[in-house]
């Protein structure tokens, strides 16, 4: 199978370079010529953190002035992210992502001399395949990609942002490497033009990365510092440093962000529980209050202070002894004026009786 894998012609002064297109003899030929294809786009993208890895593109190309027939059209990476690079500068090199995580495909839509077609559109899907160019078997319903795998190119750039699926893992597959082919949406156009077809670099799938501390990051960082020259070295040691500590900083700023939201939730919650006690402490009130009423009302209908109830006869009063009008106890007299007028009646009934009894 012939795959038209491509890449730039080699640049000594620019390390960001677009992911062309070339035949598979070409690409013998690089070989033969002992070129390190990867040194062609590789770089180490710092500010994504030092595990994260891309191949990047031009950032500040050109536009072409007119829209450009399909056949006029190249797919470039611009961007293409990965978790990790294992052993580095070594015939086992080789880029790894996990499953677990997102990785990122920006894509530039060009012409042949590498200027952005802003003035078309072109709709392209992406798709998982071996190495080799072969299709993943998976089993039946089961994505082999997560993600919008297709998007449409507008100004000339489209991103994907992709993630393998359960079952694409280099372990599951003998060990093999995978590629994200990218390829019109169009039938007609995918057929007619396949210089619009194109494929990453290879890349192993694993389930977890095993990250490096930070203290050896930044030993390596010092490594490849001192491999460099004098000049560069205090350059790259001084902006291994200016990262750290603008790292740390914005480290410093979230840490305070969420101190504050801590504090916040904090005194809201204190809030709510203060108005809680509150409402408790009402509710006792008034719970103490009703019982009070029931036990004045449940006092009134026994007659409360010793009086007979209502109907009933009392003691014969004894001839010569003047008659005592009870006085009323104080709980009696300050209760409700409805209540005061049953005891008054109460009160002229017992009179009454006792004016019999005299008699």
């Amino acid at each position: 199978m012939e795959e038209q894998l491509g890449f730039p012609p080699l640049d000594s002064d620019a390390m960001t370079l677009p992911f062309g297109r070339m035949s598979s003899a070409e690409i013998v030929a690089q070989l033969e010529n002992q070129l390190d294809l990867d040194s062609l786009v590789m770089v180490t993208d710092m500010e994504n953190g030092p595990e994260s890895v891309g191949f990047p593109g031009g950032s500040f190309l050109e536009h072409a002035d007119r829209e450009l027939h399909p056949s006029e059209l190249r797919i470039r990476v611009a961007k293409h992210t990965i978790h990790r690079e294992d052993n580095k500068g070594t015939d086992q090199h080789v880029f790894v992502v996990s499953k677990d995580r997102w990785f990122t495909l920006e894509l530039h839509l060009t012409d042949q001399e590498g200027r952005l077609a802003v003035q078309n559109t072109l709709g392209v899907r992406a798709h998982v395949i071996f190495e080799n160019g072969h299709e993943v078997p998976v089993a039946e319903h089961e994505p082999r990609l997560l993600g919008a795998d297709s998007q449409t190119f507008i100004n000339g750039t489209a991103t994907f942002k992709l993630r393998m699926g359960n079952s694409i893992l280099s372990q599951r597959h003998n060990e093999q490497k995978f590629r994200i082919r990218v390829e019109p949406m169009d039938p007609a156009v995918k057929e007619t033009y396949s210089v619009l077809t194109i494929h990453s670099a290879a890349m192993r799938s694993v389930t977890k990365l095993h990250r490096r501390k930070a203290s050896d990051v930044r030993a390596a960082a010092a490594g490849e510092a001192a491999d460099s020259s004098g000049g560069g070295e205090a350059a790259l040691t001084n902006s291994a440093l200016q990262r750290q500590l603008e790292e740390e900083r914005v480290e410093r700023a979230q840490l305070e962000v969420r101190v504050q939201n801590l504090n916040n939730e904090f005194e809201a919650e204190k809030a709510r529980r203060e108005a809680l006690e509150k409402q408790v402490s009402e509710q006792g009130q008034m719970m103490e209050r009703l019982m009070n009423m029931n036990f004045l009302s449940a006092d009134s209908s026994s007659a409360p202070g010793g009086r007979p109830a209502a109907g009933a006869m009392g003691p014969p009063r004894a001839p010569g002894v003047p008659r005592m009008t009870p006085t009323p106890p104080q709980a009696v007299r300050s209760r409700s004026p409805r209540h005061q007028q049953r005891d008054e009646e109460e009160s002229k009934l017992e009179r009454a009786q006792r004016d019999v009894a005299d008699r």
